[in-house]
């Protein structure tokens, strides 16, 4: 009756009336309640001690345990949120994948901490266990082999990005590799090569061939995969190679340019963005800026908004933000939408 009256602090004290109580219902219930009062006061630390205490009143309850866990998470508290989630993937609130996954986000930061401490070789031994949790985690093997790299383990850092190519080619393998080449663009064609050579008819393969060949002025071969993914539809990045090909090749400024004015309308390239609210970040992060949820960044292409409507063109009049704006490109990217 006092929350609902809006009376919140005769609430909070009936709440930490009855989480004093001995019997285990009342008890959670009170926790429960100061809980959400923390919650929604900002009080995130008191928030964390209270999800414990309720986490281990009733173990089974698949949402204190999720809120436990978004708790530690924003607290950086990332051993216990470890610990939390091996909990949640026994009690079957989370899929065994699932809590891999998180526990390999758990380890890349970890890696990402260690390493700003000086601590080397514990972020080498963080960011392998990511990358054996979750083998598909693009972030985590690039990261990976560049700390490999650091410690002078060049070959072991090749075969990171080359395992992880065979299951998901991505751009930052690709720039990864870059970086382990010895030598000029010829060697860095030639890693090219080896590294699309275990994913060969994917469309980033044959993106990297034409960057290296552009690189290393083999107009020809550039062409050559440029053609078998630029089609009717190329992506602005396809585009922009197009248009560095006609020039480097032919000098047709020309050429070029009509490439240029095509890659300002194409289909936008692909950027992580958060499913939740829809935020645009250049280097995949654990915890949205913006929305503060966890694991949230996913790889594609941002939704183009084509037409603005009267009340989002209103809306945008009086200073309301309505999405993020890409870095060198002054379209608005709008979250998704519900079934997007």
């Amino acid at each position: 009756a006092a929350q609902l009256s809006g009376d919140d602090a005769a609430a909070g004290k009936f709440f930490h009336a009855m989480a004093e109580q001995s019997e285990p219902e009342t008890r959670y219930l009170g926790l429960h309640g100061m809980l959400t009062q923390a919650m929604h006061e900002g009080h995130q630390e008191e928030a964390l001690e209270l999800a414990k205490q309720a986490s281990e009143l009733k173990p089974k309850t698949d949402t204190v345990v999720e809120t436990l866990f978004d708790l530690q998470v924003k607290t950086g508290d990332w051993l216990d949120a470890e610990e939390t989630v091996k909990k949640a993937v026994k009690a079957k609130h989370i899929g065994a994948d699932a809590g891999k996954r998180r526990r390999a986000v758990i380890a890349y930061q970890q890696s990402m901490e260690a390493e700003s401490e000086g601590r080397f070789d514990d972020a080498l031994g963080h960011a392998k266990r990511a990358v054996n949790l979750a083998p598909s985690f693009v972030p985590a093997a690039t990261r990976y082999a560049d700390l490999l790299a650091d410690a002078g383990k060049r070959r072991r850092a090749v075969s990171v990005i080359e395992e992880a190519w065979v299951r998901q080619p991505h751009p930052h393998l690709a720039a990864a590799m870059e970086r382990l080449s010895a030598g000029g663009a010829e060697d860095r064609l030639h890693a090219m090569e080896r590294l699309a050579g275990y994913n060969r008819d994917h469309e980033e393969s044959h993106i990297a061939l034409a960057r290296a060949a552009l690189s290393a002025q083999r107009w020809s071969e550039a062409r050559q995969h440029l053609d078998i993914v630029a089609g009717t539809h190329p992506t602005s990045r396809v585009a922009r190679l197009m248009a560095e090909l006609e020039e480097g090749e032919k000098s047709d400024t020309e050429a070029s340019r009509n490439w240029l004015k095509r890659a300002a309308t194409a289909e936008p390239d692909a950027a992580w963005i958060c499913e939740s609210c829809g935020n645009v970040v250049a280097e995949w992060e654990p915890v949205c800026g913006r929305c503060e949820k966890f694991d949230t960044y996913l790889w594609m292409p941002p939704p183009r908004v084509s037409q603005i409507s009267q009340v989002e063109e209103n809306v945008v009049q009086h200073g309301v933000d309505i999405g993020p704006e890409i870095d060198g490109d002054a379209e608005h990217v709008m979250p998704p939408r519900s079934g997007a």
